[in-house]
């Protein structure tokens, strides 16, 4: 049986349709923040910035864009996304990061993960930046993969801080998330 171009065109774009469906199902937890500017007060901070959250039942991916518009970040700089609340040590224990994915270049030199909010996992994940590699007015980004470890009564937050080693951290923004991990809100 011979199947004409038309057909083979039509079941194909067919064939996307449903896989878009499935993609928006399992993306449902989706939420991604506008464009704005990071807080903080340090000259050579990311001035723009924005989060997404993707939550897939078991994980959660978080990803934050930066844009240097200002000067480039002085050497020896840090950026640590905290999978709690920092202010407080609050949210402990709920999400374990796992994983960081880079874009927009070699602009990173290293990642970890590190115990910081006093619980038994780990619930920051660190990285540090390349001042060399990164280009005034260019945007970078960032996927950090967490698994969810267990089911919150209620919401949470993730913040994001610029730091260094012996430096108080420079507070960025945050996100917020439901007790289902779906993002609600962010800063930008």
């Amino acid at each position: 049986m011979k199947i004409s171009r038309l057909t083979s065109v039509l079941l194909l774009c067919i064939l996307f349709l449903i896989l878009v469906g499935v993609t928006d199902s399992i993306y449902a937890g989706s939420y991604v923040g506008s464009w704005g500017n990071w807080s903080g007060s340090w000259s050579d901070r990311p001035r723009e910035g924005r989060h997404s959250w993707y939550n897939y039942s078991s994980s959660v991916s978080w990803w934050t864009y930066y844009k240097w518009t200002v000067t480039k970040p002085s050497s020896g700089r840090d950026i640590e996304l905290e999978f709690y609340d920092p202010a407080n040590n609050n949210h402990c224990d709920r999400l374990q990061p796992t994983n960081l994915t880079i874009y927009g270049g070699n602009w990173i030199s290293a990642w970890w993960i590190s115990n910081q909010c006093g619980g038994s996992n780990a619930e920051l994940l660190g990285f540090g930046i390349s001042s060399s590699n990164v280009a005034v007015g260019s945007t970078y980004y960032v996927r950090a993969t967490a698994d969810i470890l267990y089911t919150a009564g209620y919401g949470g937050e993730t913040n994001v801080s610029y730091t260094c080693f012996l430096c108080s951290d420079d507070w960025l923004g945050k996100l917020n998330y439901d007790s289902g991990y779906n993002g609600t809100s962010s800063t930008p």
